[in-house]
């Protein structure tokens, strides 16, 4: 789920940290009942297929491009 920009902001003032891009959210931990709740009812499944292709451990040569 995308947010706005400026919910990346928001969201950084919050944290005390200069710039937000992710977050993660251990499910159980103390306070994140509702939050986790929510997400599930409401966010999709995020797809990385970079991390599919990796977990295979194929050789996938290199690809070189000269300009």
């Amino acid at each position: 789920m995308l947010l706005p920009s400026s919910a990346e902001t928001r969201i950084a003032t919050a944290l005390h940290l200069p710039r937000v891009g992710a977050i993660g959210i251990l499910e159980g931990a103390p306070g994140t009942e509702s939050l986790v709740s929510y997400v599930k009812d409401h966010v999709g499944d995020v797809e990385c297929k970079w991390i599919e292709e990796v977990s295979r451990g194929e050789w996938k040569g290199v690809k070189v491009v000269q300009a």
